[in-house]
């Protein structure tokens, strides 16, 4: 007798369990873990640049990027290796590259990555190293601070959607880092043209939409004669400023 009320409760258990109601709630589970982020890992790219070389990434549409991981140096004896080249270090990595990442490419739509010694370090001297990026593109939010990077003599025109007005949070005209960013003549990597913030807000603080002029003319003069310069301006969408 024992053994039948065991078959029973078991059948009883499977008709439970094949209940309408039971299949509501697995439906409902399926659907919450899909947009929960089950499938997130396929919106991350991944991409290795060599030291000395460059890639190009960007985002489709209105999205920017989002940078998840970065690390500069070297974590095994393959990756990168040339005939000619000796790896002396295997197990290297520079503390700061996510950061550094970040402020050259976070929140643009798109940007040119450049694995060099002079942007992020020399974690292993003589060793051949490597950018490992790990990055996604999101879809941008009105309070978002936009990056804009303009080489010197050219011009760019941001502007801002929805009735939102443009509201300056930082700007220098000169260059602040090295060669990657508009490549030329570089004597200097601490140039800034005083009049830098006082003009990028003249032209843009509270409008819509402006244009923004790299010229050593609309900042007053050359704030570091030979240095090939460029406009870089942050700036963020506001409903009120």
């Amino acid at each position: 007798m024992q053994i039948l009320k065991r078959r029973d409760k078991a059948k009883t258990d499977y008709r439970s369990c094949n209940s309408p109601k039971m299949w509501k709630i697995s439906v409902l589970v399926i659907l919450t873990l899909a947009v929960s982020g089950i499938h997130c890992d396929d919106d991350v790219r991944k991409i290795t640049v060599c030291e000395d070389q460059q890639h190009h990434i960007h985002c489709q549409g209105d999205q920017k990027l989002e940078f998840i991981t970065a690390v500069y140096g070297r974590s095994d004896a393959t990756t990168c290796k040339g005939w000619l080249d000796v790896i002396w270090n295997s197990n290297c990595h520079t503390n700061n590259a996510l950061e550094i990442t970040k402020k050259q490419c976070e929140g643009l739509q798109e940007c040119l990555i450049h694995a060099t010694n002079s942007r992020y370090g020399d974690p292993c001297p003589l060793t051949k190293k490597y950018l490992k990026v790990e990055y996604k593109c999101v879809n941008s939010k009105p309070s978002d601070v936009e990056l804009v990077q303009i080489c010197q003599g050219l011009k760019q025109s941001i502007e801002c959607p929805n009735n939102r007005k443009i509201n300056i949070v930082f700007a220098n005209y000169g260059r602040l880092e090295g060669g990657h960013i508009c490549p030329g003549i570089i004597f200097t990597h601490h140039c800034e043209a005083k009049t830098s913030d006082a003009v990028v807000r003249a032209d843009c603080q509270g409008k819509q939409h402006c244009v923004l002029e790299a010229t050593d003319h609309h900042f007053g003069g050359d704030p570091c004669f030979g240095t090939r310069k460029y406009l870089e301006v942050e700036y963020e969408c506001k409903k009120r400023i």
